[in-house]
């Protein structure tokens, strides 16, 4: 006997994935549609004979332009013939649907089966992901097929005709490897991730000889990816990435570079708005006209962002670019809504080569021409709906030398930067010992006060340090007094000191309140570390409480979805000066630092050349929340933590 599963009706031949996922993405607070028949990535037609005594799969032809699938019969293999503990062998929902789907039991519930299994693979294909990938190794010669092939040939014969005139024999040919081009490469890459579905948004850095392919790295996203996908990234000095089993991070020392990309698939009632400030020319001249904009409260509660990404090549663009999306976040607070989330860095490579170092390509804001030397500004992309986002960021700053201080004497400095253009800057004259440093259980005692200068104060710390050597980074931290007399051992806000003058007081880039707690800070690695573990911690911990209390169910799930149906994963923006230099020839620790507490967290990310996020964990104005004002820091590690509720699929799980 002969039975069949329900063979589902084929789209039709000449229907895209870009149709397929919908309308295209207008860059303007556009719904994004939620797709309701995807590219049935788990339906197939089999045919099971009991003569034969095992089931037969029949090879389902492939749509055009669909991903491909994954092998369930390889998978239903790998469950028979495994070896390990009943804890290891528990099946999860994805794996057990695979094993389902290849193997139905009953004939005449053939056709029930596949609908119920059909309604469960569109359910779950709708489903939010944030799955990743990183390619090392050089990048493919940019030179044309041609002119490829050519040169071999020219350089095969050269070598012919000098064995003939030196009367050796011809050695055997070796056969010439092909190597991968771009579009290749990338559709390798989404292979590997296998989206079920198309994502809304593909987040894609480069470096080394990466960095100035991005035209050509674009083309080939936009060729596999439908054109409701917003794509953006950039070149940059060195990329990071980590699915559920690996950790990369590839540093800027590493000539040959990499790209890492992240694709995220957003609810079915996820809205995206994008804002694109150009580059400044010459700072007396009127800024140039922005091209888009931030929802408004005015716009509807659906619009209200939880996340704003900000990729900037152009530091002054960053910044005009952040105080907007400032007062984008007043505005919504003032409406009643929470602060969203805000992250990015500074993008830009040494071998980027023409044309910027900003990937940008929404539908709407595409920069016409990547070959164009005159760079890019800043791109802003919000992004509302069922998206929670919490920030984790860290400097690993603490204490160098023996004293706390109190601000005695402080007094103003004017910088004139040009003409018509100059900036006020702090400066102490004279601090008074407060606390006294004397070892790592108690960290400081009282003192009687001892008035010193700032240069004093500075020379107490070179003796503080082994051999006498002044440790690099050196902060100078400023805390307000909060009326405790006890000595705090962070909260600071860090300056750096821009100037100390003969009679040792010391100009800032900031301001010092008379009577604030002053202290000198360093940056330690196992600082670093802890505070960013605990950083994303918190952030977690922020984000199952938000769930919790909008009535999320905690169902059991498949690996890489948390206990809430939510896909966790992170967005990681780490400066260049940090690394396994930083971190004592350690590698990837920020990358295991943030997947302290989750250890298949997928991040995508990179090394910048400045931050952009809020306050680090411990400093000023730094924690768990996000009400802290972002700016472009340095030395920092910028992350924000996601979490892509399924509300639907919370209330309604599938069968």
């Amino acid at each position: 006997m002969l039975f069949a599963l329900h063979q589902p009706q084929p789209l039709p031949k000449q229907q895209s994935l870009a149709s397929v996922a919908g309308a295209p993405y207008t860059g303007r607070s556009t719904a994004v549609p939620c797709l309701s028949q995807p590219f049935e990535p788990r339906e197939r037609a089999l045919a099971i004979t009991r003569s034969i005594g095992r089931p037969k799969r029949q090879k389902k032809p492939t749509l055009p332009g669909e991903l491909p699938l994954r092998n369930a019969s390889a998978s239903a293999r790998y469950i028979k013939n495994s070896k390990k503990t009943q804890e290891q062998t528990k099946m999860d929902d994805e794996l057990l649907w695979e094993v389902i789907l290849s193997y139905v039991g009953n004939g005449s519930k053939a056709a029930p089966t596949a609908k119920i299994l059909g309604a469960a693979a569109r359910s779950r294909a709708a489903r939010p992901y944030f799955l990743t990938a990183l390619k090392r190794g050089a990048a493919p010669v940019a030179l044309p097929a041609r002119l490829e092939s050519a040169a071999r040939r020219i350089g095969g014969f050269l070598l012919r005709r000098a064995r003939e005139r030196m009367g050796k024999e011809e050695e055997p040919r070796p056969k010439q490897e092909q190597i991968p081009d771009i579009k290749t490469t990338v559709k390798q890459l989404i292979n590997e991730i296998k989206p079920p579905a198309p994502p809304h948004i593909a987040v894609l850095f480069a470096s080394g000889g990466w960095a100035g392919r991005l035209a050509d790295l674009r083309e080939a996203l936009r060729s596999v990816l439908p054109a409701s996908t917003v794509l953006l990234g950039g070149a940059a000095p060195g990329v990071l990435g980590a699915t559920q089993s690996v950790v990369d991070e590839v540093e800027p020392r590493d000539e040959h570079g990499a790209i890492s990309l992240g694709l995220i698939r957003l609810d079915g009632g996820a809205r995206l708005s994008s804002l694109y400030v150009p580059p400044f020319g010459d700072p007396h001249a009127p800024p140039q006209e922005v091209v888009g904009k931030l929802p408004a409260p005015e716009d509807g509660p659906e619009h209200a962002p939880r996340l704003m990404l900000v990729l900037s090549e152009d530091q002054r663009a960053a910044h005009a670019a952040l105080q907007k999306v400032q007062d984008n976040r007043e505005a919504w607070t003032k409406a009643g809504f929470p602060p969203c989330a805000v992250s990015g860095g500074l993008l830009g490579a040494r071998n980027v080569g023409m044309g910027g170092a900003l990937l940008v390509d929404d539908g709407d804001i595409i920069r016409p021409d990547l070959s164009d030397d005159s760079g890019a500004g800043c791109l802003v992309l919000s992004i509302a709906g069922q998206t929670r986002a919490s920030s984790a960021v860290s400097r690993g700053a603490a204490i160098v030398g023996p004293h706390v201080y109190k601000a005695a004497d402080v007094s103003t400095w004017r910088v004139g930067i040009c003409p018509g253009h100059a900036v006020t800057m702090g400066k102490a004259d004279a601090l008074v010992v407060k606390a006294s440093r004397y070892n790592k259980e108690a960290p400081f005692e009282a003192v009687e006060a001892t008035h010193v200068s700032p240069g004093a104060s500075l020379r107490e710390v070179q003796q503080f340090v082994a051999q006498g050597r002044m440790p690099r980074p050196l902060y100078f931290g400023v805390r307000p007094y909060d009326g405790e007399d006890e000595a705090p051992v962070d909260g600071y806000n860090l300056l750096t000191p821009q100037h100390l003058d003969d009679d040792g007081s010391l100009a800032l880039d900031g301001d010092v309140d008379e009577g604030a707690w002053c202290a000198w800070l360093t940056l330690e690695p196992d600082a670093s570390v802890s505070e960013l573990e605990a950083a994303a911690e918190a952030s977690r911990v922020a984000l199952r409480l938000e769930s919790k209390s909008r009535g999320a169910r905690a169902l059991p799930l498949r690996s890489g979805l948390d206990e809430t149906l939510s896909v966790l994963g992170g967005l990681v923006f780490t400066c260049s000066g940090r690394g396994a230099r930083f971190h004592n020839l350690k590698p990837n620790r920020d990358s295991l630092a943030l997947r302290a507490g989750r250890r298949n967290l997928p991040l995508v990310g990179c090394f910048c050349n400045g931050e952009i996020g809020p306050p680090p964990f411990r400093e000023r104005g730094g924690g768990t929340v996000a009400e802290g004002e972002a700016h472009v820091a340095g030395f920092t590690c910028s992350a924000v933590v996601l979490r892509l509720d399924g509300a639907e699929d919370a209330q309604n799980p599938p069968v």
